[in-house]
C-alpha cells in the first residue's frame, strides 16, 4: 500500500476552538504515550479520502506546523444523517512500540458449498492483531474453498500469520460458515371474506316469509 500522508493545523479548545474552524474544517485530536493531546483541525474532503484508504490499521504521517509524526486513525466519528466525518481521534506511534489494530480477514477462493446453493457468512469482519507499526498487515485472506457443504466452517487459528503479528482474539472464533439459504415467508394481511355471509342472510329473511305462509294457511282452514 502506497504511503499516505495527512496535512492538520492546531485548533484551539471548547468552544471558542471550533468557533475558529473554517468551513469543511473537521476538527480532531492527536494524543499517544509520549506525544502531548493536541487539538487539530482538517480538510473533510481530504479526511474523508484518506480514511477510505488507511481506515484503523495503516500508517499515516502527519504533519503538523511542518513536523511529521507517524499515526493510526483511533476513532472516527461521522454524523448520523449526512454521514460526514464530525470528529476523529489520532493515536502517535512510538517508534519500535507494539500497537494494538483491526484487520480486516478477505475470502479468497470459490466454495463448493455456495455452488451448490448454500451461502456463505462472514462471522467476523476483523480480528485484533498486535505488532509493531512497520509489521501491521493490511488484511488477512482465508481461502473458502475447503468450505464444501453446509456447516462446514473456516476459524481464526486458519488465518496464516507471520512471527512478527499476534492475534489477540480467540483462535477457536468462527470467521465464515456455510449456511443454508432460507427463503422469507411474506404474510398477506389482507382481511378475507367470510364466504356466503350475504346468502346466509338471504336465507334468514326466507324462512320469515315461510313462517307468515304458514299463518296464512291456517286462517283459511278456520
Amino acid at each position: 500500500m502506497k504511503e499516505l500522508k495527512l496535512i492538520a493545523t492546531p485548533r484551539g479548545t471548547g468552544k471558542k476552538g471550533l468557533a475558529e474552524l473554517v468551513d469543511a474544517s473537521v476538527p480532531g485530536i492527536v494524543y499517544g504515550r509520549e506525544f502531548e493531546s493536541t487539538p487539530v483541525a482538517t480538510d473533510l474532503v481530504k479526511l474523508t479520502k484518506l480514511f477510505s484508504e488507511a481506515g484503523n490499521n495503516h500508517v499515516v504521517e502527519l504533519e503538523i506546523d511542518g513536523k511529521t509524526q507517524d499515526i493510526l486513525f483511533k476513532e472516527v466519528q461521522f454524523d448520523p444523517v449526512t454521514s460526514d466525518i464530525r470528529h476523529f481521534d489520532l493515536y502517535a506511534i512510538v517508534k519500535g512500540e507494539k500497537i494494538k489494530a483491526q484487520v480486516p480477514v478477505n475470502a479468497i477462493g470459490d466454495s463448493p458449498a455456495v455452488v451448490t446453493g448454500a451461502q456463505l457468512v462472514a462471522i467476523v469482519e476483523t480480528v485484533e492483531v498486535e505488532c509493531i507499526p512497520a509489521k501491521l498487515p493490511d488484511h488477512f485472506e482465508l481461502d473458502v474453498s475447503s468450505i464444501e457443504e453446509i456447516g462446514d466452517t473456516l476459524h481464526i487459528y486458519d488465518i496464516l500469520v507471520d512471527d512478527d503479528v499476534t492475534i489477540l482474539d480467540d483462535p477457536e472464533t468462527t470467521v465464515f460458515k456455510a449456511e443454508e439459504i432460507r427463503e422469507m415467508i411474506v404474510e398477506d394481511d389482507t382481511p378475507e371474506e367470510e364466504e356466503g355471509e350475504d346468502e346466509d342472510g338471504e336465507g334468514e329473511e326466507g324462512d320469515g316469509e315461510d313462517g307468515e305462509g304458514e299463518e296464512g294457511d291456517d286462517e283459511t282452514k278456520e
